[in-house]
């Protein structure tokens, strides 16, 4: 059972080195490129002196690509010796909340004043968009 802890602990250990080296990394980029760029990006992981990031979109992608040479020298400049940048589109389709319309109530004075309206009117879209839309607030009066 200890050697299974003192495995795991190691596990852990190397887990959370890994996490705070790409926290680090996720900060540089954040103070290296603009703050609307940064909001976009996400340090991957750092494999034998590649850093693996990941844009929200392609135009994200194609401006970091721009910025590579003045990045790699930021990261440098800090203690991080990069050989390169490798950059990928990473779109997170996040399902869309679905979009409820409620129907706007009208108050008594006014479908009164609609309904007057629709019978006073002659044959036209409107006297019949107006009847289909007092149809459709007849509904919810009752």
């Amino acid at each position: 059972m200890h050697r299974l802890n003192f495995y795991f602990d190691a596990i852990l250990r190397e887990a959370l080195a890994r996490t705070r080296r790409v926290r680090e990394l996720q900060k540089v980029l954040q103070a290296s490129v603009p703050a609307g760029l940064a909001s976009v990006l996400e340090v991957r992981y750092l494999d034998s002196g590649t850093l693996f990031v990941a844009a929200a979109n392609g135009a994200a992608a194609a401006k970091l690509k721009q910025m590579l040479p003045s990045l790699i020298e930021a990261y440098r400049e800090r203690g991080c010796e990069l050989v390169e940048i490798r950059v990928s589109v990473n779109v997170r389709r996040a399902a869309a909340p679905p979009v409820t319309r409620s129907k706007p109530e009208l108050g008594p004075e006014a479908r009164a004043q609609l309904a007057k309206l629709e019978r006073e009117l002659a044959e036209s879209p409107l006297k019949k968009t107006l009847q289909a839309m007092l149809r459709r607030q007849k509904t919810t009066w009752e």
